[in-house]
């Protein structure tokens, strides 16, 4: 699958960051290591760079749904990122990161764009 061509880099990367804070999917490289990351000991990623293959298999579904989200091929419609982008940015407010939550704004704004 081809996504792209993208205009901006800098849009890229803010709206799958916005993914990554929104499910628990990796940052860290593919290659197997001992211990998890920060992110998967913290309960932010499902830590498929353990090794389990059930996880791992859990983690790349959790993808080809995004994935199939951002191109409107079927089944990307029983996963809703507007709708955990927005908790996110409504949760940042609570907590009063306005700034944190007037970035998330715009990287939905790119995710949608990116989507379109």
């Amino acid at each position: 699958m081809v996504l792209g061509p993208f205009r901006r880099r800098v849009r890229l990367a803010a709206a799958l960051d916005l993914l990554q804070q929104c499910y628990p999917i990796r940052r860290c490289p593919r290659h197997l290591q001992e211990r998890p990351c920060a992110r998967g000991q913290a309960g932010e990623c499902l830590r498929p760079c353990l090794g389990d293959a059930a996880v791992r298999q859990e983690h790349d579904a959790l993808v080809r749904l995004l994935l199939d989200w951002l191109t409107r091929r079927a089944g990307g419609d029983s996963i809703d990122p507007v709708r955990k982008a927005d908790d996110l940015i409504w949760r940042l407010s609570r907590g009063k990161r306005h700034e944190d939550a007037q970035r998330a704004r715009e990287a939905l704004d790119d995710l949608l764009g990116i989507r379109r």
